[in-house]
């Protein structure tokens, strides 16, 4: 509506704001308005919150995208790792040698499975390490000592975060070597498509429902302190 192209007496109707071909008041586009703002806004809570998304777009100055990168470094290789180990504790393939394409046309139930499992147990590992690498505001308004105070605690949160993040990348990446060298080759096959299939999952899938439930956390909470901050500034106003 608002590329439609205006009369040829519009420089006269501007004032109520009629279209070419009909005599209306321009009230379309303001009802437009408010659901594009809404359309904007949910769209830029779901490239906030969603951590492939929120590496690319978003830059934020207590959650930064080497963070971030990290956060979804140690996921990966995690999801790799746990596939690995569901594969481990099963029963082994060790058949005839078959190709790639014809494992994938091969693929079971109980690698939909793994597949599933794995995602759900990264999830919270993911959030963990994510709540780990966010960093405190500095509060520019305090004073020095206060500032530096939450400096050297986000320093101090910085060297926990990275200490954890090395073990874990030791770890998965130990167990990720034993795996490859004993697994045949159908069981690494169907590893690294699991793998893959995981990774995909957990960003498309997990993620999305992730952002999902922190919107609805948030509006939750909206619900609830805007009626009570009303309140309160009735009752201030009232005394």
């Amino acid at each position: 509506l608002r590329q439609m192209p205006f009369s040829a007496n519009s420089s006269e109707e501007g004032s109520n704001g009629s279209f070419e071909g009909g005599g209306g008041n321009g009230v379309a586009v303001d009802i437009l308005e408010p659901v594009q703002s809404k359309s904007a806004n949910c769209k830029r809570f779901y490239v906030e919150h969603h951590l492939m998304l929120s590496i690319i777009y978003m830059h934020s100055l207590t959650y930064s995208r080497v963070a971030r990168v990290i956060v979804l470094y140690s996921m990966m290789i995690g999801q790799l790792m746990v596939v690995g180990t569901f594969y481990n504790v099963g029963e082994h393939d060790n058949g005839e040698d078959r190709s790639f394409w014809s494992t994938m046309t091969g693929y079971a139930r109980r690698d939909v499975s793994i597949v599933i499992l794995s995602g759900l147990f990264m999830t919270p590992v993911g959030i963990i390490m994510a709540i780990l690498y966010r960093r405190k505001e500095i509060p520019l308004n305090r004073p020095f000592v206060e500032q530096l105070r939450v400096f050297s605690q986000n320093k101090l949160r910085l060297r926990i975060a990275l200490g954890i993040s090395f073990i874990w990348w030791m770890f998965c990446l130990y167990a990720i070597a034993m795996y490859s060298v004993i697994f045949s080759s159908n069981d690494s096959f169907r590893w690294i498509i699991s793998s893959a299939i995981c990774i995909l999952y957990s960003l498309v899938v997990l993620e999305s429902v992730k952002v999902v439930l922190k919107a609805l956390l948030r509006y939750r909470k909206n619900r609830i302190v805007r009626p009570i901050a009303i309140r309160s500034n009735s009752n201030s106003e009232l005394y």
